[in-house]
């Protein structure tokens, strides 16, 4: 600055600027009933001190990790605000896809005889998407309609897990 006297002066003052957090939500696959766990997965160089999450305009958290299930399968809209201690804030928003889960089951030709018994399976899951078979508890298959060679009726069990797309699972065990 200088004066009309010619005197000059100088001051100086030093700042900082704070950089805006950066929130990063991936797209939640869930099944209905079950905990969902959110997780802000972005990245700040200062602190974040307020959380603001908002799951299908009606659920509101204001919790780093808030965690709640979903009865009706759907696409629900997720936001989220963060803020850091020197108030930089900024939002970000995803979806949370919440599946039911299949209903396992299946029947089985023959239902009776002699051991070796070949047994085959005919899987009549509904909504599955995937399948594991479990036999005699240590036998596992992959196949949608397997067959089987138990040896020894006291273990003559078959499990069968049916999964969702997103993995969502309903099981059910026969004694064969």
């Amino acid at each position: 600055v200088k004066t009309m006297n010619g005197c000059t002066n100088v001051c100086e003052h030093q700042f900082f600027v704070h950089s805006v957090p950066l929130p990063k939500l991936d797209t939640i696959y869930a099944c209905v009933n079950h905990d969902i766990v959110l997780q802000n997965k972005g990245t700040s160089i200062d602190s974040i001190t307020n959380y603001r999450w908002n799951v299908a305009d009606s659920l509101l958290y204001d919790v780093e990790h808030p965690i709640f299930s979903l009865s009706s399968p759907g696409i629900y809209p997720l936001s989220l605000w963060v803020e850091t201690e020197v108030a930089c804030g900024n939002s970000v928003s995803s979806a949370i896809i919440v599946d039911k889960p299949p209903i396992a089951k299946f029947t089985f030709f023959p239902e009776k005889g002699a051991e070796p018994l070949l047994v085959t399976f005919t899987n009549k899951s509904e909504s599955a998407f995937s399948y594991k078979w479990i036999f005699e508890g240590t036998d596992v298959s992959y196949e949608e309609h397997p067959e089987y060679l138990f040896l020894d009726k006291t273990t003559s069990y078959a499990k069968l897990i049916s999964y969702s797309k997103h993995m969502c699972a309903d099981s059910v065990i026969v004694k064969v």
